[in-house]
């Protein structure tokens, strides 16, 4: 019974760091790893129905996890992609893109409008670009030109 109560409390800790928000993706498959390396070495003493179901919480936990992190990327991309729709409606109308401090784009989803003198004057295009939460430093960046997201990985 402890053997559970500290599976779910390992549980509670890992979708905590592992909340989209918060450490994201790339932990989760670190911890992941860990805690399989520990399942398969280091518990061998246990019951074999307790190993199952220990192992059943965790994967369990594992696709909340996925989970999260889906529907985060998928809101994220709707948000930006209603962003780039109303920077291309706004340099339709005005003929050139917002001073990226005359729009204001929502940190939400880490989002960033970046748009200098040089964009305004139509000598270059603006930056768009949101975080994934799966790598801590991939992004996806909006295309201006083509009007289609690209996958930045760093």
């Amino acid at each position: 019974m402890i053997s559970i109560i500290k599976t779910l409390i390992g549980i509670a800790i890992f979708l905590f760091f592992t909340h989209p928000n918060a450490l994201g993706g790339a932990f989760a498959i670190i911890f992941v790893f860990a805690w399989l390396v520990d399942e398969l070495i280091g518990r061998k003493k246990q019951s074999p129905k307790l190993g199952r179901i220990r192992v059943a919480c965790w994967l369990v936990a594992f696709a909340i996890s996925c989970g999260m992190h889906y529907v985060y990327n998928h809101n994220a991309r709707i948000h930006a992609q209603k962003i780039a729709d109303d920077l291309d409606a706004y340099r339709t109308k005005h003929g050139h893109y917002p001073e990226h401090n005359a729009y204001n784009a929502p940190r939400q989803y880490h989002l960033r409008y970046i748009c200098f003198e040089e964009c305004v004057k139509n000598q270059n295009l603006p930056i768009l670009i949101y975080s994934s939460s799966l790598s801590p430093f991939s992004r996806y960046g909006y295309d201006f030109k083509n009007k289609t997201w690209e996958h930045k990985p760093d």
